[in-house]
């Protein structure tokens, strides 16, 4: 990947936001930024101008990360779906979604085909 690529990460769960981000830089995916709330997604979303964005669908509006990402024409997005988000529908619109529990290897093969996209 391409050190220039910027990834951000919207979890409520800090210990698996450390993880995933430890997980991204050991398969050379260096730049991931993490974030816990809704409102700082989106002051991060529109600072950072992220070429992929990784979140949580619950308890921190999943659906409202994916609106204001779109909103700043980013389409690469991947949701974990801890088993509440709309799977289908968010497949069907062109959202990658990983199922918890995830593996390292899903999240990275999950975000290296998002940045194929860019």
């Amino acid at each position: 990947m391409p050190e220039n690529k910027c990834v951000l990460l919207v979890t409520y769960d800090s210990p698996v936001g450390k993880a995933v981000k430890r997980v991204l830089a050991n398969a050379g995916i260096p730049d991931a930024k993490i974030v816990e709330t809704f409102e700082d997604a989106c002051a991060r979303i529109n600072s950072l101008l992220p070429d992929v964005v990784i979140t949580d669908w619950t308890n921190v509006n999943g659906a409202g990360v994916i609106e204001a990402a779109r909103d700043k024409n980013i389409g690469n997005i991947i949701v974990i779906d801890g088993g509440l988000a709309p799977r289908e529908e968010l497949l069907a619109s062109g959202i990658n979604v990983v199922s918890k529990p995830f593996t390292p290897a899903e999240i990275i093969a999950a975000v290296r085909r998002e940045v194929e996209k860019v």
